[in-house]
Formats: C-alpha cells, structure tokens, sequence
C-alpha cells in the first residue's frame, strides 16, 4: 500500500524500540516523521527509532534516532535488539554493527531458545572516563554523567534533565552496592527510561572497578550485565548482556 512502512516493535530491559529495514526508504524520514513514529500517542511509540541496512559484506548499518528525532551515536539495547532481530530473519548468531556517525559494535545470541526473544551479547567498543565536579564523565560512543547516589530515592529527576541539557549527555544517578548497582536514567533527548544498555556499560566503567557488575534499572526492574575486556589489540572495550524481544511486527502509514 502506498505509505505503507513496515517496522518491528522490540524491547530490550523496557527499552522499547520501532525498527524499519533502509531498503523500504526511497528517501530519509523527515524530522516531523521521526517524531510521529515516536509519538506513544499519534504513533507507534518507542524511546529510539532504529533504521537499519544488511550490507552484502554482512555489516549492519544503524542510524539511531531520539523522540526528539535527534541522531544517537549509541543505544547499547537497541544494538542487542538489532541483533535479535538478525537472528529471528536471518539466523545470524553474531553481527557486526557500524553505528552511523559512532563506534563499531558487535552482537552474539546467547540464548534464543524462545525464537522471539534471547539473551544477547553486546560489545560496544572502546571508552573513556573522566571524574568531574558532577560525577563522572563516560563516553563510550554517545556521552554520559554517572552520578553516585547514596539512596535512589532522593533523586530529582529534574536535576538529570538539567544537566542532560546543560552538557548534551544521558545523566544516570547509581546506587552502588559492591557488584551490584541501581540505576535511574535520564536519556537525552528521550527523557526518563526504563532501561538504557550504554549506561549500564557507563555506570560499569564509572565504578573503576574491573568487575562484571549487574545494573538494576529501577523504573523496570530489569537488569543488564556490564563488564569489560580486552579486545585483540589488548585495548580494553566495554560489553554489556541482557535480553531483547521481538514485541509485534505490522505496517505504518506515513504523512508526507
């Protein structure tokens, strides 16, 4: 039908995802169609916005897209997503992801014994950290401020968009506990997040701690496993674990 998107609704820890096939695109969405397909009211609904483009070398090219229809150069669930989804179309068990304007990443199924959903392996590469007089600073393709809280909740949800806006970053406060960390997230861009797969790899990175820890995302209770490594070239890149669905697939129709 003429208009007519087809997409994939999926979710990763509460993070919910639209995901559209590039190839059904003569011509990139404009702004005010990002928005429409993120509007939870006018249209599909979902904190990010996933176009991607199977090339024939098997490289998956992701442009990530923010309710504000702002670009992100990272979403840690919705690249797992990606990867589910590659396995359930395609039966890929590992991919490799080139992020469009970021980082490279790659995804291995761990466990997809119920076809429409598994536990999934990110890699996200490389990344820095650097303390400053709100927390730390963490940029691991996209930015974010990690911030330790003693008791979650005290937090005021308004202070994290003011700092998000202030510094252009996804601003999480964390509750650390040894290896395990409750976390609210205020993503750029989006809002306050049921989950978020580069700040579970942030909050990891901040504690300075070599450790796997599990992230607890508070609004969800959902967890994400975060740790790092060293790659081939014994530099030390971040990966995360969680699990990522395949909610419903169905049709769009856009405005022009």
């Amino acid at each position: 039908m003429k208009g007519s998107l087809k997409f994939y609704k999926m979710q990763g820890c509460g993070n919910d995802f639209v995901v559209v096939d590039k190839k059904q695109l003569r011509d990139d969405l404009k702004h005010e169609q990002i928005k429409w397909i993120c509007d939870r009211n006018y249209g599909v609904g979902c904190d990010q916005l996933l176009i991607f483009n199977l090339k024939k070398t098997g490289i998956i090219e992701l442009s990530i897209y923010n309710q504000d229809a702002n670009i992100a150069l990272n979403c840690g669930n919705g690249i797992r997503c990606i990867g589910m989804l590659m396995n359930i179309l395609k039966g890929k068990k590992t991919i490799d992801v080139q992020i469009i304007g970021g980082s490279r990443a790659k995804t291995i199924v761990l466990d997809d014994s119920n076809h429409l959903n598994g536990t999934i392996y990110a890699e996200l590469g490389e990344y820095s950290a650097m303390q400053n007089d709100d927390g730390v600073d963490v940029y691991i393709g996209n930015k974010h401020l990690v911030i330790p809280f003693d008791n979650l909740s005290n937090v005021d949800i308004a202070y994290g968009k003011y700092l998000s806006e202030k510094r252009d970053t996804n601003v999480s406060f964390v509750e650390y506990n040894g290896s395990h960390a409750k976390v609210r997230v205020y993503e750029r861009g989006v809002g306050e997040t049921k989950a978020c797969g580069s700040a579970a790899a942030a909050i990891q990175i901040a504690s300075m701690d070599s450790r796997e820890i599990s992230v607890e995302f508070v609004n969800s209770g959902e967890i994400i496993k975060a740790g790092n490594k060293l790659n081939e070239s014994g530099r030390s890149v971040s990966y995360i674990i969680g699990a990522a669905e395949l909610v419903y697939d169905g049709n769009f129709y856009l405005k022009t």
